[in-house]
């Protein structure tokens, strides 16, 4: 067998078509990637069961737990995180319910997760990735290799996501939210009512597309609809553009459907 590099490395034989090494780059198609959260206390923050990552947080803000009582019961909270942050949270109140939320994990693997972005309770919170993640969105995972911006893996992804494992997960997303365009959606990736980022062409009334252009056959065919067909005059201006070439269409007049 003999090694293609850019593949790396793989132990078989592999046949891929010869253009398959001009194809874009992933961050040439989606140019906008962000790391996944890093908690730094998975067995605190991270639970298979949302009933008791609640309890667990539930305690961890009760003012009548003392920290000592809070090492006790949950040694991974306080192992890593000073009394000053528990101190700052007790004061600021809490828990958030917004902030339990689905949490890719693993692949294949969907959690729950506290987040916060404030606060230091995540080690790595990555408070610019979380807007992003919104009911409908897709992401691709990848890790990058010793060439710059050369990604393998491709894991599919829809909620707020760890990095899997040892390493530095990128995570790139279909769509990004923006803050001028929102509407109300059925709910955020937790089924909460949310507000999310469309196409313009989705999210403004003024763009909406009512006309019946198709509709579906026998078999799944895609049959085309009526339409409409309006004529009206040529103004000025276009017979002035048209000029000689104004016969040659063979109609009086302009006509546009709708």
């Amino acid at each position: 067998v003999e090694p293609i590099l850019p593949l790396g490395l793989p132990f078989a034989r592999t046949a891929v078509s010869p253009d398959w090494f001009d194809w874009p780059a992933l961050p040439e198609l989606f140019p906008v990637s962000f790391p996944g959260v890093k908690t730094s206390r998975d067995g605190f923050l991270v639970d298979t069961d949302l009933g008791r990552l609640k309890a667990r947080i539930a305690d961890y803000f009760d003012a009548a737990l003392s920290h000592d009582e809070i090492a006790r019961r949950h040694p991974v909270a306080t192992k890593t995180t000073s009394r000053s942050v528990r101190e700052a949270l007790l004061a600021r109140g809490g828990p958030k319910e917004e902030g339990f939320v689905r949490f890719s994990y693993r692949p294949f693997d969907d959690r729950w997760l506290y987040w916060e972005a404030d606060g230091g309770l995540l080690d790595r919170p990555r408070a610019d990735y979380r807007p992003h993640v919104f009911k409908g969105n897709l992401w691709i995972e990848a890790r990058e290799r010793e060439a710059k911006e050369d990604f393998s893996r491709g894991t599919a992804v829809q909620h707020l996501a760890d990095n899997f494992g040892n390493g530095l997960s990128s995570f790139f997303p279909l769509r990004l939210r923006d803050e001028n365009i929102e509407i109300e959606s059925d709910g955020d990736d937790n089924g909460r009512p949310s507000t999310e980022s469309l196409p313009l062409d989705q999210a403004d009334d003024d763009f909406a597309l009512t006309a019946g252009w198709e509709h579906y056959g026998s078999g799944g065919a895609v049959m085309p609809g009526q339409g409409r067909l309006v004529e009206r005059p040529f103004t000025a201006d276009e017979r002035a553009v048209l000029g000689a070439a104004l016969p040659a269409l063979g109609a009086p007049a302009a006509a546009y459907c709708s």
